[in-house]
């Protein structure tokens, strides 16, 4: 993941990120993307309406969104707008990530009229409103900081094999002893899935404390659902907060590799390490506004509840940037 998060620019694959790479990405012509999920709305000709996100926090200059009216081509995915407005625009300091443009990395992962996709993958509708992922620091436009988040994984949760030389080679397995664990290899490590539910707001940024989030939870089951893993990993669950994590509903069908997370990895890593299965939250009204704090900044998914808390406590300051609906600072202590 060092390599990748050095990927922040339109010039990637290690070259010049102000303008190097760009002739690489081209639509797919294979096969026509996907509507996701029927949440945007596109036509075949005219223009595409684009506001999108810009900020770099060390700059002292305030958030906002700019705006773009993008020629439409056949078959158009997000990436290949913010290709254009990239190659067609003065201003070439725009930040996001990409890679393979396939869906295959993962790194190109944003948030579309509200919800976190893939760009690569999906088709460009006629009005889109483009921001970074949500629950994740930004370090300038619409590349996150994911690299705090993959520490955890690696040296909290051990999200790597383990187990004992074998003493036999061929080592014999059965497939069905295998089916769950390979399923989970699918997962490309996007963090949409964590970008669609509810975070917690920390002293020192998002706060994965006792509450993984579901991209780690469905890293961590491909190990624990291995037959061949030897680590005791109930304790790391425990403390993760695997046993009681809620199975929302919004984590069935979020992933682009279609891993239904509920119950392809949070369910059966319940039952192997506690014996029992968490509970579906009750209806939970969530917004995602932008917080900015002295060292960090990103959009955070809440729970209203959770909102109303961090206000009692003087903690969330309302703040008013134009084009922006909701931004709050945060008051450290």
């Amino acid at each position: 993941m060092a390599e990748k998060d050095r990927r922040l620019a339109r010039g990637t694959n290690g070259q010049d990120p102000n303008r190097a790479g760009r002739a690489e990405i081209r639509p797919l012509q294979a096969r026509p993307p996907r509507l996701f999920r029927g949440s945007l709305r596109m036509t075949a000709n005219g223009e595409i309406n684009v506001r999108l996100f810009r900020y770099d926090p060390t700059s002292g200059e305030p958030p906002r969104y700019d705006a773009f009216r993008v020629p439409r081509r056949p078959l158009m995915r997000v990436l290949d707008v913010l290709t254009h407005i990239y190659d067609t625009t003065e201003d070439s300091s725009l930040a996001h990530r990409w890679y393979c443009g396939t869906k295959k990395c993962g790194e190109c992962a944003l948030t579309v009229n509200g919800t976190p996709m893939l760009g690569c993958w999906e088709p460009a509708a006629d009005d889109m409103t483009l921001a970074p992922l949500a629950n994740f620091p930004i370090l300038r436009d619409l590349a996150v900081d994911t690299a705090p988040y993959e520490r955890m994984l690696v040296g909290e949760l051990k999200t790597t094999f383990h187990r004992a030389k074998h003493p036999h080679f061929p080592e014999r397995i059965s497939q069905t002893a295998m089916r769950a664990a390979n399923h989970l290899i699918k997962c490309i490590e996007c963090n949409v899935c964590t970008a669609a539910v509810p975070a917690k707001v920390g002293a020192a940024g998002i706060d994965w404390i006792g509450a993984a989030g579901p991209a780690a939870f469905v890293r961590f089951a491909r190990f624990a659902l291995d037959p061949r893993d030897d680590l005791d990993r109930k304790p790391l669950a425990a403390k993760a907060g695997l046993d009681g994590y809620p199975l929302y509903p919004a984590l069935r069908k979020i992933c682009p590799q279609g891993i239904d997370v509920v119950a392809d990895a949070l369910v059966p890593a319940q039952e192997a390490l506690f014996g029992r299965i968490g509970a579906a939250p009750a209806e939970v009204k969530t917004s995602t506004p932008l917080i900015v704090a002295p060292s960090w900044s990103a959009f955070v998914r809440l729970t209203d509840e959770s909102k109303r808390a961090l206000q009692a406590a003087g903690r969330l300051q309302a703040r008013a940037y134009p084009g922006i609906d909701e931004a709050y600072a945060v008051v450290e202590r």
